[in-house]
């Protein structure tokens, strides 16, 4: 294997074949999805209590529904955080 860019290993075409005529096999959809976004309408929500949690595992749980919206584009999406819950509602 050569070496380039300071030691860094070279990718060979040998190591990685091309192949042709190989079938995309089907999305798989995560029917246990922690969060119920594939199945939402507009005007629905869902809400997360975050009452026993701490501030670190609020913020973590936040960003991860918020993350979420992007996966199901072009579906819209509004997040509020309330004193014991973090609500998620559908609005497009």
């Amino acid at each position: 294997m050569g070496v380039c860019c300071g030691g860094a290993a070279v990718i060979t075409q040998k190591m990685f074949p091309i192949e042709k005529n190989i079938p995309i096999p089907p999305k798989k959809i995560n029917k246990n999805a922690m969060y119920p976004f594939r199945l939402m309408e507009v005007g629905d929500s869902f809400s997360v209590p975050i009452a026993s949690y701490n501030k670190d595992e609020q913020s973590k749980t936040y960003r991860m529904i918020y993350n979420m919206r992007y996966r199901y584009k072009p579906k819209k999406f509004a997040i509020r955080i309330n004193d014991d819950s973090i609500r998620c509602w559908r609005i497009e």
